[in-house]
């Protein structure tokens, strides 16, 4: 239950920091983005204190599940298609 109030929340931010990167750094690669992201979020959300890596590993999950979504909508014009 935990988790899944997790992506709850964390959910539209990611979607904003996954989409706000994509368009800026298009042409680095993935993970260097993702990295963006996870800081980003992380900054954000532990103001003052440290994100544990529990709520870190859920947001990770969730930026990959992001990518992979707007990958397949074709959203991200480069991402893989099945």
């Amino acid at each position: 239950m935990k988790t899944l109030l997790l992506i709850l929340e964390y959910a539209p931010y990611v979607l904003r920091a996954v989409t706000a990167v994509e368009d800026i750094y298009k042409s680095e690669p993935g993970a260097s983005k993702k990295k963006l992201v996870l800081d980003a979020i992380g900054a954000a959300a532990g103001v003052g204190e440290s994100v544990p890596d529990p709520t870190l590993a859920v947001i990770s999950s969730l930026i990959d599940s992001t990518v992979a979504a707007l990958n397949q909508l074709g959203i991200f014009s480069h991402g893989s298609k099945s």
